[in-house]
């Protein structure tokens, strides 16, 4: 028998709401000027033994970035979708993190590694969806 099934839970919503993204070069830009800025203000608070401790300061400042965003607000929306993504690739890193037990990066490297990353897997995939001729529409929930 032939079957179709949805995942429709709101972690399944997160990822493929990240990971089918097509983003303008002017918005992988900001993603990595946003990046640069977390880092930036996390520099000092690497020194943690502990891996979930450690992300704390990232965490905190992309929760930070996102307080009191005006919903009606273009820009905030943006900024708002913006931080959507760089949770995304914090999360991911974490995630890589915790996997490996030698050799691990500080969490600000491996964010601003992750942030990098997503980046040049999202040029990559417009770039080989550009060649192939694909011009179909991705569907993705809440746009």
């Amino acid at each position: 028998k032939r079957a179709i099934g949805f995942d429709v839970s709101p972690l399944a919503a997160f990822v493929a709401a990240h990971q089918s993204w097509f983003g303008a070069d002017s918005d992988l830009e900001r993603l990595g000027e946003l990046a640069a800025q977390v880092r930036g203000k996390v520099r000092a608070n690497y020194e943690s033994r502990d891996e979930l401790k450690a992300w704390a300061p990232i965490c905190r400042t992309l929760h930070e970035l996102g307080q009191g965003l005006d919903a009606g607000d273009a820009a905030a929306t943006k900024l708002h979708e913006d931080l959507a993504r760089l949770w995304f690739c914090a999360s991911a890193a974490l995630a890589a993190g915790l996997k490996k037990s030698s050799k691990q990066k500080p969490p600000g490297l491996a964010f601003s590694g992750a942030v990098a990353e997503f980046c040049s897997r999202v040029r990559a995939a417009k770039a080989a969806r550009t060649a192939a001729g694909a011009g179909g529409t991705i569907l993705v929930p809440g746009e």
